[in-house]
């Protein structure tokens, strides 16, 4: 009974993990869109996708690459190319 208890609280901090590592980059790209006066980004929409996309162990890679690149990027234009 004890391991079931285990798993669901991994699974849980797995996702909430997750979940930071997406508020974080949908944060900045949302705070740079701001600045840059774009109209077209939407936070709710980026953590619905980001944290759907993680999910699947298909394209977590390309999740983690995005986030690598919005990390990397120096100013907000290149964060808001990152894709």
């Amino acid at each position: 009974m004890r391991w079931i208890l285990w798993v669901a609280l991994s699974v849980g901090c797995v996702r909430g993990a997750a979940g930071t590592r997406c508020a974080n980059v949908c944060r900045a790209e949302a705070d740079c869109a701001e600045k840059l006066e774009v109209t077209d980004n939407d936070y709710a929409g980026c953590m619905e996708s980001c944290t759907e996309l993680e999910r699947d162990p298909k394209l977590a890679k390309l999740v983690e690459e995005h986030i690598r690149c919005v990390a990397a990027a120096e100013t907000c234009a290149a964060k808001l190319d990152c894709r």
